[in-house]
């Protein structure tokens, strides 16, 4: 049955792909190499690896899951635990891949704002001692993290040091990273500065990307990686796309002028213009906001002022009930958000 409400509020996987990305991928279109050995892979690695300053080891996947999975799945033996947010994606809305492919334990800390810190982190590490448990060998942090919050380049160096001090590698899902960076005004190489980041998944599929993202893993620090078995866990994993060349080519067509941030931004504008409808039409009917950093607006709405919103939008709960996420993207239009406001205003 086909739903009523629009899907435009739902999800920023909803966004449409961008025409410079659907102009790129049909531009390199042809006889390539497969499996990422052609020259757009390379060229877009080339370019990853410039902007971030760090990474040896860039790799095309089919999906930001397959990223995650891999990512930690370069990290972890069978015996270690990964200690990751309640609120994490992972642990959350990825139907235990990690659990399924990999058959390590997530550990999941309650935060109040979706952001981990060494304290939290000290609650959910336990005694690693304990030879009867799986041990924290591997930190996750979303950035920006599920509830739209934004780790500053300060959290994000003492997490880094809280995991040098525990043994632990450091993973970061970036599935919005762009629209982090938007909120920073900063640069990939500033954002983890004094961060040494074991493993990074880089979404472009909420941003303006057909599918497809990117995993980058770095080949020295404290947890370099061996480039032959990246691969063979990348085939293992069922993330080694044949056509890896399309995912490359609207990588390199989103970066291109730094476009990919420039979408980042304008999404990230619209949530805050939809935050600022919410609160004009129906402050009364509004509890508790989340700051909106990125492009997320979460929100505890009356079963009224919900029930309004979803007769027209479709909308997620998220940690409760009451809790409605509306999330914005590079597409989202003005008369989308004004109508919103009319809305809520009647």
């Amino acid at each position: 049955m086909k739903h009523a409400a629009s899907p435009a509020l739902a999800s920023d996987t909803t966004a449409s792909v961008h025409p410079l990305v659907l102009e790129a991928i049909a531009r390199e279109n042809g006889t390539r190499r497969s499996y990422g050995n052609d020259e757009v892979s390379e060229r877009t690695r080339k370019k990853l690896e410039q902007l971030f300053n760090r990474f040896a080891h860039v790799l095309f996947v089919p999906s930001g899951t397959g990223a995650n999975v891999l990512s930690v799945g370069t990290l972890l033996q069978r015996t270690d635990s990964l200690l990751i947010a309640r609120t994490g994606h992972m642990h959350v809305d990825e139907c235990a891949t990690v659990e399924a492919n990999l058959g390590n334990r997530l550990v999941a800390i309650a935060t109040p704002d979706g952001k981990l810190t060494p304290e939290l982190l000290d609650l959910g590490l336990g005694d690693p001692t304990m030879l009867n448990r799986p041990k924290p060998s591997v930190v996750s942090v979303t950035q920006p993290t599920e509830l739209g919050t934004v780790y500053t380049n300060t959290e994000l160096r003492a997490i880094s040091a809280w995991c040098e001090d525990h043994g632990c590698a450091l993973h970061v899902d970036g599935a919005r990273f762009a629209n982090a960076l938007a909120h920073l005004g900063t640069t990939p190489e500033l954002m983890l500065e004094g961060v040494d980041v074991s493993a990074l998944s880089l979404g472009f599929t909420k941003n303006g990307g057909l599918n497809g993202d990117v995993v980058m893993l770095p080949g020295h620090g404290r947890t370099g990686h061996d480039e032959e078995r990246i691969k063979r866990t990348q085939l293992q994993l069922m993330q080694l796309p044949a056509k890896a060349w399309a995912i490359a080519a609207a990588v390199e067509a989103l970066l291109e002028d730094n476009l990919w941030l420039d979408l980042a931004e304008t999404a990230n504008q619209r949530a805050r213009e939809l935050r600022a409808v919410l609160y004009a039409g129906a402050r009364d009917q509004i509890g508790e906001v989340l700051p909106v950093e990125t492009n997320g607006v979460f929100f505890t709405a009356s079963p009224k002022l919900a029930a309004a919103i979803r007769s027209h939008y479709d909308c997620y709960s998220w940690r409760t009930e009451g809790e409605l996420r509306l999330m914005t993207a590079h597409d989202t239009r003005a008369e989308t958000i004004q109508h919103l406001g009319s809305i809520v205003r009647a």
